[in-house]
């Protein structure tokens, strides 16, 4: 598998891992949400620095980056929030229109093949997805899937 990484996810993990000073002194949820983003933020890093051929990082205009050292990115006028940005990303990957695969009727199920899966907890995301014809999955249910970890 080649894990893509939408930049905007990138810079979503910044922002939690540098989490706000009242927020870690009020410990709790919000400090392990700190450190969980610390973690990931250095983990991508250090892939991302050893050329990890199996991950890439995608700008929400659809060009993927070999690096993330500079991963600011323009986002004024486009549409949407940071989950329509998310969703961008996986629909680059999708070259086929889904209209072209529905049934004749409405009883039949759509059979799609798509190179992306988007993985996500985050159930409003997961519902947008779904209604963009993405396959999505939670993380948990994709790795029991693909047999990993």
């Amino acid at each position: 598998y080649i894990l893509v990484v939408p930049l905007i996810v990138i810079n979503e993990l910044d922002g939690l891992a540098k989490g706000q000073e009242s927020d870690c002194r009020a410990g709790g949820h919000s400090r392990l949400v700190q450190e969980k983003a610390r973690t990931a933020v250095e983990f991508l890093e250090q892939r991302f620095e050893s050329r990890d051929p199996f991950l890439r990082a995608l700008t929400s205009r659809g060009n993927e980056l070999e690096s993330i050292a500079f991963r600011s990115e323009d986002t004024t006028g486009q549409k949407g929030n940071n989950d329509d940005l998310i969703l961008s990303c996986c629909l680059h990957y999708c070259k086929d229109k889904a209209k072209d695969f529905m049934p004749a009727t409405k009883v039949e199920p759509i059979r799609l093949r798509r190179e992306v899966v988007l993985l996500t907890d985050d159930r409003n995301l997961r519902v947008k997805a779904l209604t963009h014809h993405v396959p999505v999955r939670d993380i948990a249910a994709f790795l029991k899937w693909a047999k990993v970890g």
